[in-house]
């Protein structure tokens, strides 16, 4: 899910289609909707061109960036992997998917963040190489693609992991617990510190436009993880749930 101009946006995702009991059965959805929080409703949007989850999405601007993923139909061997990415103007009353450049990769299970107009793909598991920490940044202005610095630690920190900006810099936190900010030049990362609760596949959102709240998520020892964790400058705050 992302924010723009008060709307809640839903992208894709997955859903059981098996019965309590039953063998696993997850399939991917092409849903889109967003949830105007005035009226707390939902309005149904056109659809992805295909179906996508473990894919991430973030807004640029007025514009709506879908990248990375897969197609999951009931088995992990049966299931595609995503190779293009999309993009659709949220200023536009006329609602249209379209395609932008290829990515130069295909992975899921990947963290995408804003920064100074440009969109950072951060880590993610990889259709060929198990879990990577590469990044990847896309120029809207020019349609195209480079590559950006690693985060820091082995392969499994860029799995499941989270990014978003604040104050102007882009901060991760990875499945070890590790922050990271991309340092002033972009050339590579700075690490800040450690999560008092280690967690991947979790949410890092801005707070007031001057701390970072970390939701939800889970964790190899200890399962789902409930409590809130807020981030303002280098200290890390713990709240109960």
């Amino acid at each position: 899910m992302v924010e723009h101009r008060g709307y809640l946006y839903r992208v894709g995702g997955f859903t059981a289609m098996n019965k309590p009991g039953d063998p696993q059965d997850l399939r991917s959805q092409a849903d889109f909707a967003r949830f105007n929080t005035q009226t707390q409703t939902w309005e149904a949007l056109p659809s992805l061109p295909e179906a996508r989850s473990s894919h991430d999405a973030a807004v640029v601007g007025d514009t709506l960036y879908v990248v990375g993923g897969w197609n999951l139909q009931g088995r992990s061997s049966e299931s595609k992997w995503q190779d293009t990415a999309l993009a659709m103007n949220l200023g536009n009353e006329t609602y249209a998917w379209r395609t932008i450049a290829p990515p130069p990769f295909k992975r899921r299970a990947l963290a995408l963040a804003e920064l100074d107009g440009r969109l950072y793909c951060v880590g993610g598991m990889q259709e060929k190489g198990g879990q990577t920490t590469a990044v990847a940044i896309y120029d809207s202005a020019k349609d195209a693609w480079s590559e950006g610095p690693a985060l820091i630690g082995g392969g499994m920190e860029g799995f499941g992991a989270s990014a978003f900006t604040c104050q102007g810099a882009l901060y991760v936190t990875t499945m070890s617990g590790s922050v990271q900010r991309l340092a002033r030049d972009g050339t590579d990362w700075e690490y800040l510190g450690q999560l008092a609760h280690p967690r991947f596949f979790h949410r890092v959102l801005p707070w007031r436009n001057e701390k970072l709240v970390v939701v939800g998520g889970g964790s190899m020892t200890a399962g789902k993880v409930l409590e809130l964790e807020i981030l303002a400058g280098f200290d890390v705050e713990t709240t109960a749930n």
